[in-house]
């Protein structure tokens, strides 16, 4: 996979991140591609050590991000942080909820990378990748019963099964869980029910149209916006760094 990919990362014309990866990888001359092992002068070494120092030391620094004003993002690593999360959400009236995927590669299993959970007040990214190994079966259940079975708030998401099937991969347990799931409303079908019902909305003048579709999808993009942000906020550092 690392020959793979700074094959391909030369071949694109990205031939510093090519050098960055053979170094941070350490990799055996033996495994670098020919095309590769060219470029790989003193200089360039030396440039991709101190790139790849300054990213190290980047991701040591503590790094405050905010949605907008007064709604930080937080990430959640460790598990303390995940069992301090549970009366936060047994105290919200609304939760939104989106889940990314770890990349496929060669498996045909996918398993959740990311939880991205949004209350009134903060936004969580659960580090699901890191947390998998750290955290037990029954401290996954105590939090995923908080964030899924309470029926005093109401979870949002958009596709919303789809989710649930990545999730039930990476967690199998929640097969269990989901008949005690309550409140638990997926936009998408919320808006596919209405217009199902009422196919008329589809002749409406376009402003009017435009408002309703507003209404289905602005709450659960409220919630989930935090996702596309620190997702964008990630390139750019990337950007900077490498």
């Amino acid at each position: 996979l690392q020959r793979y990919m700074v094959k391909y990362l030369n071949r694109v014309g990205r031939q510093d991140d090519a050098i960055r990866w053979v170094v941070y990888c350490k990799m055996d001359k033996r495994d670098v591609p020919y095309s590769v092992q060219e470029l790989l002068t003193e200089t360039k070494i030396r440039e991709a050590e101190d790139k790849i120092s300054k990213m190290r030391k980047c991701s040591r620094d503590p790094v405050s991000v905010n949605l907008f004003e007064n709604h930080p993002v937080l990430m959640v690593d460790t598990v303390a942080g995940l069992l301090e999360l549970i009366p936060v959400l047994d105290q919200a009236t609304i939760v939104g909820i989106d889940s990314e995927w770890k990349p496929m590669f060669m498996s045909t299993v996918e398993k959740v990378a990311l939880l991205q959970i949004s209350i009134h007040t903060c936004s969580y990214l659960v580090d699901v990748i890191k947390l998998e190994q750290e955290v037990s079966q029954e401290q996954w259940t105590e939090f995923f019963e908080a964030l899924f079975c309470r029926e005093s708030n109401i979870k949002l998401g958009f596709d919303f099964a789809n989710d649930m099937r990545v999730l039930k991969t990476s967690f199998p347990f929640l097969e269990s869980m989901q008949p005690n799931m309550k409140n638990v409303i997926c936009v998408m079908k919320l808006a596919i029910s209405l217009m199902s019902e009422n196919p008329t909305l589809l002749s409406l003048p376009e402003g009017i149209l435009m408002h309703f579709f507003n209404f289905c999808f602005f709450v659960v993009f409220i919630f989930l916006l935090s996702a596309i942000f620190i997702s964008h906020s990630c390139m750019m550092l990337l950007k900077t760094v490498w």
